[in-house]
C-alpha cells in the first residue's frame, strides 16, 4: 500500500469515527450515563501519572500501560476501585429514575396540553354551531311571522268572497 493510500484510509477512518461520535452525542445527550467500572475509575486516576512519565506517547500507548498496571495491581487496589464503582451504582440508578420521572412528567404535561387544546376546539365548534342554530332559528321565526301575516291577509281577503 502506498503512502497516499494509507493517508486516504486513515482519513476515511477518522471521518467515520467523527460521524459516529456526532450520532452518539445527538442521541444520548440527555440520557443518564452508566456508572463507571472499576477499571474506568482506575484509568481516570492513573492517566495523569502515566502522562507525566510518558508526555509524548500516543493515547494507545498510555492506555496499554494503564491496562498493564491494572492487571498487575494488588487485590487491595482492585477491591478499592470495585467498591467505588459499586457505590456509584445507586447514584446512577437514582439519576436514571429522576430522568425517567422527568420524561414521564413531560409526557403528562404534553397530554394535558393536547386535551386542553381539544377541549377549546370542541367549545369553539359548539359555540359556532350554537350561533349558526340561533341565526337559523331567528330567520325561521321571521319567515314564520311573514307566512302567518300572509295567511291572515289571505283569510281576510277570502271572508269577503
Amino acid at each position: 500500500m502506498s503512502a497516499l493510500e494509507e493517508q486516504i484510509a486513515v482519513t476515511e477512518e477518522a471521518e467515520a469515527t467523527t460521524a459516529r461520535a456526532r450520532v452518539r452525542a445527538r442521541s444520548g445527550d440527555s440520557r443518564p450515563k452508566r456508572p463507571l467500572s472499576a477499571f474506568a475509575l482506575f484509568t481516570r486516576d492513573a492517566r495523569a501519572d502515566v502522562r507525566r512519565l510518558m508526555p509524548d506517547a500516543p493515547l494507545t500507548d498510555v492506555l496499554k500501560v494503564i491496562g498493564k498496571r491494572w492487571k498487575e495491581a494488588p487485590d487491595t487496589t482492585r477491591a478499592r476501585y470495585e467498591k467505588l464503582a459499586h457505590e456509584q451504582a445507586p447514584a446512577q440508578d437514582a439519576a436514571a429514575a429522576a430522568a425517567a420521572a422527568s420524561a414521564l412528567q413531560a409526557q403528562v404535561e404534553h397530554a394535558y396540553a393536547a386535551a386542553e387544546d381539544a377541549r377549546r376546539q370542541r367549545d369553539d365548534i359548539q359555540a359556532a354551531s350554537r350561533a349558526s342554530m340561533d341565526a337559523f332559528a331567528a330567520e325561521n321565526d321571521e319567515l314564520r311571522s311573514q307566512v302567518d301575516s300572509l295567511l291572515a291577509k289571505l283569510r281576510n281577503a277570502c271572508r269577503g268572497c
